[in-house]
């Protein structure tokens, strides 16, 4: 969930692709140094996949304005996770 002005429930909010333009456009940007991001969603037994594929593009979209680089979104990314701390232990 995100703050704005109110607490916003994206699986609710979400049902089209033009949803998530209208809320791209009233939510708050995360403003801070650059830096990698993971999101591991856990299991999803009761989210259709049309629901998980509107809250990734939703993601996708909202880390591109941001300073934030979306590595991946998945419920499968500890392997990716286990990756990407393995080539930072490189640098």
């Amino acid at each position: 969930m995100l703050f704005t002005e109110k607490l916003l429930n994206l699986v609710k909010s979400l049902n089209s692709d033009k949803d998530i333009g209208i809320l791209l456009k009233d939510i708050d940007k995360i403003s801070t140094s650059p830096f990698d991001v993971i999101v591991e969603t856990g299991e999803n037994k009761n989210l259709k996949l049309e629901k998980f594929n509107l809250l990734k593009i939703f993601w996708e979209r909202y880390f591109k304005q941001t300073s934030l680089n979306l590595i991946e979104y998945g419920s499968a990314s500890r392997s990716i996770i286990s990756r990407q701390i393995k080539s930072y232990n490189k640098e």
